[in-house]
């Protein structure tokens, strides 16, 4: 493609079961539909694992023919994993309407289907809609057939409001194994930043989440997952630098949770019902003289992490659990900023209601500490939430008199 057909879907309509339909380098402004066959569309990385295929090939879905299908990708008649999207930069999605009400799937949607979507990168896609949206990057609804998402920068997925799942929406959708994704980051929604996965008890497909990296997503409720009424794995990966007013990491509303060998922020995971197993032992199942196997940490991706601001991991600014806790009326709450920045330390009661700003300015680098009255408020669970530049950090304390 384009040399033998004009489009991708005109290639892919001209495809049969086992094909591959190869994309060169440039930018399609197109809305694709696999339409049920077994094939593959990649650019050229699937050849030669150059990524700059995937940088330089672009699928862009800002312009549908159909304003009510504005997904990018679209799985909608019964595909499963041996149809394939590889190596493509999918951008500029506004999502499908589905029953009137809703826009799911901003960059990839799956209805009734699987697909294995590995290496490519989902970004910049934003559904804006008076009703539900669902799914900024990747959307899947009933996914009975199997599904990998694998290799993947899913990042900069937005939603507008009543969202689920800026990076990520599963909804009965058994089986999806979510694998190796390098960053999940940056994404935003109302109720989980990078993921929301929902079920029901009768389903029996466990959700697999294995070696991802999850940072830097925002939401008002679990900014990095959100799970619901299923069966879920999270093994091998990192959740830190995430934003919410409640559960900054990982809210689990019921079900079954399972995590093991993973690196989760400290005192960010709020349960509300269902059972979690939080398996303890070494870091990584493997030995230690093996290389490392945490999360996307062992991807070439390694130094770009550790230089990107917006994962603003806390070695360099840290929020400390305010003293004495429980308190009455009064308690200190210390911070640290290693470069100056221009800082908020606020006070939250559990509805999310800014009631107090104790710091707002800019800072120098140095070790702060401050002391903070409640002595005209309820006794109850607070929030306090510290802002320096890229980095959050929230903790609760308890005011008892």
């Amino acid at each position: 493609m384009p040399e033998d057909r004009p489009t991708i879907q005109a290639g892919i309509n001209a495809a049969v079961n086992g094909d591959t339909v190869l994309v060169n380098e440039g930018t399609f402004y197109e809305n694709v539909d696999f339409k049920g066959k077994a094939i593959v569309v990649a650019s050229y990385m699937i050849r030669d694992n150059d990524t700059t295929h995937r940088n330089n090939t672009i699928i862009n879905g800002s312009q549908p023919g159909d304003p009510q299908k504005g997904s990018v990708i679209s799985f909608v008649s019964g595909e499963d994993t041996t149809s394939v999207i590889c190596g493509l930069t999918i951008t500029g999605g506004s999502g499908t309407l589905s029953d009137g009400t809703s826009r799911l799937g901003g960059g990839i949607f799956c209805y009734s289907s699987g697909a294995k979507i590995k290496q490519n990168k989902i970004i910049n896609n934003s559904i804006t809609h008076t009703g539900e949206a669902r799914g900024g990057g990747v959307d899947f609804i009933y996914a009975n057939s199997p599904a990998l998402i694998q290799g993947n920068t899913i990042a900069y997925n937005s939603l507008d409001v009543s969202s689920f799942g800026g990076g990520i929406h599963l909804y009965q959708s058994k089986g999806v194994q979510i694998i190796e994704n390098k960053i999940i980051g940056n994404n935003g929604a109302d109720m989980g930043g990078g993921i929301f996965g929902v079920d029901y008890p009768e389903q029996s497909g466990l959700m697999k989440i294995i070696n991802n990296t999850f940072s830097g997503n925002q939401a008002d409720e679990a900014g990095g997952l959100l799970l619901l009424d299923q069966k879920n794995i999270i093994l091998n990966t990192i959740c830190w630098g995430n934003n919410a007013l409640f559960a900054p990491e990982i809210m689990l509303h019921s079900g079954v949770l399972t995590i093991a060998y993973s690196d989760i922020e400290p005192d960010s995971m709020q349960i509300l019902d269902g059972t979690l197993n939080q398996l303890s032992g070494n870091i990584r199942p493997l030995p230690a003289s093996t290389p490392p196997d945490m999360g996307a940490w062992e991807s070439d991706v390694l130094n770009s992490l550790q230089g990107s601001a917006s994962l603003s991991f806390p070695n360099s600014f840290t929020l400390r659990q305010n003293y004495p806790n429980p308190f009455n009326p009064t308690t200190t709450i210390e911070f640290q900023i290693s470069n100056p920045e221009f800082v908020t330390l606020k006070i939250y009661n559990m509805l999310g209601q800014e009631i107090a700003t104790p710091v707002s300015g800019k800072m120098k680098a140095g070790n702060y500490k401050y002391t903070w009255n409640g002595g005209g408020l309820a006794s109850g669970l607070y929030l306090y939430k510290l802002r320096a530049g890229d980095f959050v950090q929230m903790h609760k304390m308890l005011l008892l008199k």
